[in-house]
């Protein structure tokens, strides 16, 4: 969790978060579809979600066309 809130970012609001051994999954919103990615790709600079493959991230809009997603990952192996 303090890896995700050195992340933080005014563009990125995260609204469940489910962190296990072997998985993170998130879900959140986000000013712009763009958003998304260049918060992802600032993981790496965080040791403890370095490692951690993708398997799925879903961009999309809700009812009220705000931008929504779900990133999906699991841990990579050993470290």
């Amino acid at each position: 969790m303090d890896a995700l809130a050195t992340q933080a970012r005014n563009d990125i609001s995260l609204q469940h978060i489910q962190i296990t051994s072997d998985s993170l999954n998130l879900i959140g919103v986000a000013s712009t579809p763009q958003a998304i990615p260049s918060w992802v790709n600032q993981f790496k600079e965080e040791l403890v979600l370095v490692g951690r493959t993708f398997e799925s991230l879903n961009i999309g809009r809700d009812d009220r066309n705000v931008v929504t997603f779900e990133l999906k990952a699991k841990s990579g192996g050993k470290r």
